[in-house]
């Protein structure tokens, strides 16, 4: 079974959403985003799906769960919906076994994935300031509480750092 990668950019606060848009538009975050899962399986809720600017996101497999079965889906060969975290592992692993999955949010999927216990490492960007938002959608953060990390980048905006999920 492949790794599986939950990737999250969240403000000092640990917001991560505002309604289905993103509050902040950060260069450098996004590059790593794209540098990460260009080339592998983003799999993702139907509202950060809602909420793409670009529908797909390029150079992935996308992969939309949605319980909401009325979901008007689109054809293309590079997005597939399907029901629940287990129809997603299943499908990429089925037909994309050797390209790395990332959970890409939001905040209902990364749960779902975590109390399954399905995620290996969380690669989190933390924003070094709040953001307002109107309708405010909050990472889990419990789901970090006292896991090990390591640093990847560290500067005057943010920090990306790895926690490890699972024992080794």
């Amino acid at each position: 079974m492949q790794k599986v990668s939950a990737i999250v950019c969240c403000d000092q606060n640990f917001l991560i959403g505002d309604g289905i848009k993103m509050p902040w538009h950060i260069p450098e975050d996004l590059k790593f985003f794209k540098k990460l899962t260009t080339d592998h399986v983003i799999c993702m809720g139907r509202n950060t799906w809602d909420g793409l600017p670009k529908k797909p996101l390029p150079n992935r497999v996308n992969i939309v769960i949605s319980r909401n079965k009325t979901y008007e889906v689109i054809e293309h060969p590079d997005v597939d919906f399907v029901c629940s975290p287990e129809a997603a592992l299943m499908y990429a692993n089925s037909y994309f076994p050797t390209k790395k999955i990332f959970i890409i949010g939001g905040a209902t999927i990364y749960n779902e994935f975590y109390k399954r216990n399905c995620i290996d490492e969380f690669i989190v960007t933390h924003l070094k300031k709040a953001y307002p938002a109107e309708n405010p959608i909050y990472f889990p953060q419990e789901i970090l509480s006292g896991k090990e990390f390591s640093t990847i980048v560290d500067n005057e905006k943010l920090s990306i750092l790895k926690y490890e999920m699972k024992i080794k």
